[in-house]
């Protein structure tokens, strides 16, 4: 929805079980983009990926009106390829800004190529994959008017109770106690 978070899963199903680097283009349609933290784009790698200590890289390209476009680069120091054939290879948090349109939009990963552990690269056919944004429907505020008391009883559960017996109730938004 305008103003939320997704995450954008990407996949990979391949013949070859050596990669140990790889890199594309992402575009976004208008109004998403990465989620940053602290100006860097965040990234979820998938255990797939055997060197722990595997570096993700991901530079803006350009962010304008016809959309966001990123370099997404990944390499292993030690040359450990991804491991597995077919699966999720990692996730990148994408969010909407607050004024974003709703529909269905579509977005691309291209130039992509993949490297193998004897440096063979595979230039794999660009892709696109789609992106619905709906209107919110989640509670975004909630006004009260704190000043006002109806002195209604209620259980630990929420429930209202009209005679309390021994135990602890909710009064006017405080906890109290009956004895007898």
């Amino acid at each position: 929805a305008p103003g939320g978070n997704a995450s954008l899963r990407v996949n990979l199903n391949n013949e070859v079980n050596n990669y140990t680097a790889l890199q594309f283009k992402l575009i976004l349609p208008p109004g998403i983009t990465l989620v940053t933290d602290g100006g860097e784009a965040s990234c979820q790698l998938s255990p797939r990926f055997t060197d722990s200590n595997q570096p993700f890289y991901i530079t803006e390209i350009y962010n304008d009106e016809q959309g966001a476009a990123y370099r997404v680069m990944s390499v292993s120091p030690s040359l450990s390829p991804i491991s597995g054939n077919n699966g999720l290879l990692f996730i990148l948090p994408v969010c909407a800004d607050d004024h974003a349109s709703t529909g269905s939009f579509t977005g691309q990963l291209q130039d992509i190529v993949f490297i193998d552990v004897d440096a063979k690269e595979s230039f794999l056919d660009n892709t696109s994959f789609n992106l619905n944004l709906t209107e919110e429907t989640a509670v975004m505020e909630i006004n009260s008017d704190s000043t006002k008391h109806d002195d209604a009883i209620y259980n630990l559960a929420g429930q209202r109770v009209i005679a309390p017996k021994q135990g602890i109730y909710i009064v006017n938004g405080k906890k109290r106690v009956v004895k007898w």
